[in-house]
């Protein structure tokens, strides 16, 4: 890329995100509230220590140190001891209570081993390094699996995650993927670390002929038959600058033509991708592009295939694909989060939090 990200925050992950119905946002007071449908509703009444939100269900912990679940006007607990590394997703939680690690998921905690080293976690799955056993392991859809072909008495190296999926180099250097409870070597002998992983799809460099390969359905396929300039991987689509500066996208195994000018700066966030070009902002929506902006917005939250931005005078806008952009709200605003299709704004008022639902 020709152009640094030092102007464009592009805020991925905001603060308790990740949701098409259900959001949350403390008050000037520290005091938690949730947004749920069309509904602001405060469900503590002391500063949270902590706060996260998932799909359909947020997690907190109180002041007493308890972590707690909201979901559909309940309130219940999950764990009664001190936590730590609170990590959340789409569908997934983990925490660890000492050296145990728990996995939530949205109704009950499993306690995956007393004993653990490092751990990653996506929609999901849940990977983790036994310390007793030495050995690493996967947790999908109430299952654990030993990784094959794991390095000996250490986590798994060069891991990439997704929401379905788990990509790393085995300790013979192949590629090898795990994908719905299934593990299956990509390529042999793969040298260095040059493959990124998205939802249910998997892009390579191929060791021998440098062609950029994808991985879907247990299957490889060729993308493009030459190195790409670089490339970025999304939930089922892969957008890449192919060796002569060219924009492309690949989806479903179809790869179509973008852009032929190679662009300043790109980013692909679960189904929907940005990128910006001589001064000019533009969303890929499907396999077409449309420019948004003549300028590059200072703020942008990407999620679901939604998109938020505060324009050059501080109005804020929404995109959905396969919509138009909207006018959100007028000048003085200030983007919390964007959860799912919850978009949360700050009002010109003192403690004046506002929300929207993005259609």
């Amino acid at each position: 890329m020709k152009r640094t990200l030092f102007r464009l925050i592009i805020l991925l992950i905001p603060l308790g995100v990740k949701s098409q119905n259900i959001s949350a946002f403390t008050d000037y007071q520290g005091k938690l509230h949730v947004i749920e449908g069309n509904n602001d509703r405060q469900i503590y009444h002391l500063p949270v220590l902590e706060f996260k939100v998932s799909n359909e269900y947020l997690l907190y912990e109180d002041q007493n140190h308890n972590l707690k679940s909201y979901s559909k006007g309940s309130t219940g607990i999950v764990c009664a001891n001190i936590i730590s590394d609170l990590e959340t997703t789409d569908y997934l939680s983990a925490y660890k209570v000492s050296d145990q690690l728990y996995v939530y998921d949205g109704s009950s905690s499993r306690l995956l081993t007393p004993n653990v080293g490092s751990f990653s976690l996506s929609d999901s799955l849940v990977i983790y390094y036994d310390t007793r056993l030495k050995q690493s392991f996967i947790y999908y859809s109430k299952q654990k699996y030993e990784v094959q072909g794991a390095p000996l008495n250490m986590f798994v190296d060069n891991i990439q995650i997704g929401a379905n999926m788990v990509a790393y180099i085995d300790r013979n250097q192949n590629l090898v993927a795990f994908y719905r409870g299934s593990f299956s070597v990509v390529t042999e002998l793969m040298k260095g670390t040059n493959y990124k992983i998205g939802q249910d799809i998997l892009a390579y460099i191929h060791p021998e002929t440098g062609a950029m390969m994808g991985y879907r359905n247990l299957e490889s396929f060729e993308i493009d038959p030459f190195s790409p300039k670089s490339y970025e991987v999304g939930d089922d689509r892969v957008l890449f600058i192919n060796s002569i500066g060219e924009l492309k996208i690949t989806k479903n195994g179809f790869t179509h033509l973008l852009d032929y000018s190679e662009p300043d700066g790109y980013i692909i966030k679960d189904s929907i991708a940005i990128y910006w070009l001589n001064e000019r902002w533009f969303v890929v929506d499907g396999f077409k592009t449309k420019q948004l902006e003549q300028y590059i917005p200072d703020t942008v939250f990407l999620d679901d295939g939604n998109l938020c931005y505060q324009d050059n005078i501080g109005q804020i806008y929404s995109y959905k694909m396969g919509g138009e952009k909207i006018k959100v709200s007028g000048q003085g605003s200030g983007i919390i989060s964007l959860n799912g299709n919850l978009l949360l704004y700050n009002g010109r008022g003192v403690n004046d939090t506002k929300f929207v639902s993005i259609k």
